[in-house]
């Protein structure tokens, strides 16, 4: 499905296929679309409902009439006759969560629900998001917070959740601030940046200590338990792709949990090493 800025030059430039007819479909309002039939003919029309709605043929329906048009087809399309009305933020958010969030990893998707449960609403406007993220002191939170909204609003309104994203065409936030070329600054990020590399290489060897240690415990465990885990571990790394390395990393961490004695605390394992 092709996109293009719709004005006049570009509805009159749109090739007419050789076979059938082709749907263009406006980068500016989700849903608004001309098609052009083999004979050269344009008819705008308006996605909605998995239909597409003609609303009159160019240039007897201007552009502008039309995109009127099909604003208002979109903003009825959530109160048809059922009377069925548009979702809520958190009924959105948890189809977004379910859909569009299904195939990220675990992390991010924690990421972009924390973001996201800033939100206050889903029907804001331009100017409120941007009071609410300028508000935010931490230059990295501030773009963070921005990119999750925009990619959550041009989510929605792809669904007919809103007429436009209210995000169109915003400009993120920049992403330094005069104070951070203090020379202070920067070596305390830096020094804090070390740290935490330090402290996420410690656990990833105090994990991968543990999954060899645990492994040794799996064999010993009697079978119906032995046969619990395995199912359990197989469901659970399924979720995620199910690989072979998964399941067993699956075991170990949920054998972990059932025989903490046979494994040594983080802080006993990091004694043990500084020894």
């Amino acid at each position: 499905m092709p996109k293009i800025a719709f004005n006049d030059l570009a509805i009159r430039n749109l090739k007419a296929p050789e076979v059938g007819q082709s749907d263009y479909w406006d980068t500016k309002l989700a849903a608004f679309g001309c098609r052009v039939s083999q004979g050269g003919a344009k008819t705008f029309i308006v996605r909605k409902a998995n239909r597409r709605i003609k609303l009159g043929r160019y240039p007897i329906l201007s552009l502008q009439d039309a995109r009127k048009a099909a604003h208002r087809h979109i903003s009825e399309a959530h109160e048809p006759e059922t009377g069925r009305k548009p979702p809520t933020l958190p009924e959105a958010l948890e189809t977004y969560y379910a859909t569009h969030c299904a195939s990220l990893r675990p992390g991010t998707v924690r990421e972009i629900e924390r973001l996201l449960k800033k939100l206050p609403a889903l029907d804001q406007t331009a100017q409120e998001i941007y009071r609410f993220v300028d508000g935010i002191e931490a230059p990295s939170e501030k773009l963070h917070t921005f990119t999750a909204w925009k990619g959550f609003y041009i989510w929605a309104a792809r669904r007919l959740y809103l007429s436009r994203s209210p995000m169109e065409g915003m400009k993120p936030p920049a992403q330094t601030e005069p104070f951070l070329v203090s020379q202070e600054r920067r070596s305390a990020a830096k020094a804090a940046h070390a740290a935490k590399e330090g402290r996420e290489a410690q656990r990833r060897a105090y994990d991968a200590f543990c999954s060899g240690l645990i492994k040794e415990v799996l064999p010993r465990l009697p079978l119906d338990e032995a046969r619990e885990i395995e199912g359990l571990a197989t469901r659970s790394a399924t979720r995620f792709g199910g690989s072979a390395r998964m399941i067993e990393d699956a075991k170990a961490r949920i054998a972990m949990k059932r025989h903490p004695e046979s494994i040594p605390t983080f802080e006993q394992w990091r004694l043990s090493q500084a020894a």
